[in-house]
């Protein structure tokens, strides 16, 4: 936009009121411009008057002109409106060659030398007259320019305040169709929402129990292998104790048996003994009391046989005839006791395990006769539960559907209406 230096500015009443008291808006070098503005003074006086640079006044005057702080009052190349608004192009536009034809006719209307000595003579009431008429014309001029102005300016603000109002009502609608679709999108969203909760519920229902019912398998495996570990362990500890016990009696058996070994050796060494001192004694008296002490040594060595031996001297020739049927009738009594042990034995070991394996059979039949019915049970449980799951799931989906259903047909019928 270019401004001619002889363009005339004045303040539009949107500028006389920011002029009044309003500085606070503007920086220093707007308001001094603002001030200069006369509706008189020229562009070219007001750089002047002002002190500023041509490059940095003209931007400050087209910023005031576009926030309808001033507008033109002359326009340049010889032209300029009276009262016309800066946003329309009706006014009453004056040439200079129309000024210069009203001059012209001023000077014709000149009284000649004649003349002006007659009008000397004119009376001071005819000058009075005259004057008085030339006021009231200038009057009516300046009161027509007035009302012109006015209207200028009651048409600039009705244009105004109808543009105003346009571009409000234009917004309002704008707003409310941002608003009503932003309305249904937040209800679509909700309505989303609302859906993808049901279905969140559901599924975490769902994987809550299937959760569970693992866990509680798990925990009845665990419980199941908890005690046959324990049953396990019991029955080892049994057979470990019945073996140890096996044991036990074996050496006690066996440590029998090497006892009544070492007392028959040592008895038949005693009575071998015997006789053979009985012989010597027979043959060597004489040499028995020379070694007399070697005797007694020998006597202390097998203190027990050296004590029966002193007993059974008398009875030296009965002991060694009945010394052959007593060791068979001992050969047989220990033969049949270790045989009656050994039957016995054998009984109790086969008695026991036809028990164990008995109490075993019994219990493995009914620890698998209360696994079947648990896993019936737990069989039932979880078709009970998946029923009712599913059966919740549908009544919660028909809900939704039907709530939906009812939402939908709400805002259709108010959009109807």
């Amino acid at each position: 936009m270019s401004i001619d230096k002889q363009t005339v500015f004045e303040k539009t009443p949107k500028g006389i009121n920011e002029s009044k008291g309003r500085w606070g808006i503007f920086a220093d070098r707007r308001q001094k411009i603002l001030a200069l503005i006369d509706g008189k003074t020229t562009v070219e006086n007001v750089i002047a008057t002002s002190g500023m640079k041509e490059n940095k006044l003209m931007p400050e005057l087209e910023a005031l002109l576009q926030e309808r702080l001033i507008r033109e009052s002359y326009i340049p190349a010889g032209q300029f409106t009276i009262n016309a608004p800066e946003h329309s192009r009706q006014g009453i536009y004056v040439t200079v060659a129309d000024t210069q034809a009203f001059m012209d006719a001023l000077e014709k209307q000149k009284p000649s030398e004649a003349e002006a000595e007659e009008e000397d003579l004119i009376s001071l009431g005819d000058i009075e007259e005259k004057l008085q008429k030339e006021a009231e014309q200038l009057a009516a001029r300046e009161e027509v320019e007035r009302r012109l102005q006015i209207e200028a300016r009651v048409k600039e603000e009705t244009e105004r305040i109808a543009r105003e109002e346009a571009e409000r009502k234009a917004k309002e609608g704008a707003e409310r169709a941002v608003r009503e679709q932003a309305e249904r999108q937040a209800k679509e969203e909700k309505a989303r929402q609302v859906r993808e909760e049901v279905e969140r519920k559901a599924k975490e229902d769902a994987e809550r129990a299937a959760r569970e019912e693992a866990e509680r398998v798990a925990r009845e495996e665990e419980s199941r292998r908890v005690h046959a570990e324990a049953e396990r362990k019991a029955q080892e500890a049994a057979e470990l104790a019945a073996r140890e016990e096996a044991e036990r009696l074996a050496k006690e058996e066996a440590a029998r048996r090497a006892r009544e070994e070492a007392e028959r050796k040592a008895m038949e060494e005693a009575e071998r003994a015997v006789r053979e001192e009985a012989e010597r004694v027979a043959r060597e008296e004489e040499a028995r009391r020379v070694q007399e002490e070697a005797e007694r040594k020998a006597k202390e060595a097998a203190e027990r046989s050296a004590r029966e031996e002193a007993e059974r001297k008398a009875r030296e020739e009965r002991i060694a005839k009945r010394l052959k049927a007593r060791e068979e009738a001992e050969r047989r009594v220990r033969e049949a006791a270790e045989r009656k042990v050994k039957e016995e034995a054998e009984r109790a070991a086969r008695e026991e395990a036809e028990r164990i394996a008995r109490e075993e059979a019994e219990r493995a039949a009914r620890e698998e006769a209360e696994r079947l019915a648990r896993a019936e049970e737990e069989r039932r449980a979880r078709e009970e539960a998946e029923r009712l799951a599913q059966e919740e799931a549908e009544r919660v989906a028909r809900e939704e559907a039907e709530r939906l259903a009812r939402e939908e047909e709400e805002r259709r019928a108010r959009e109807e209406a």
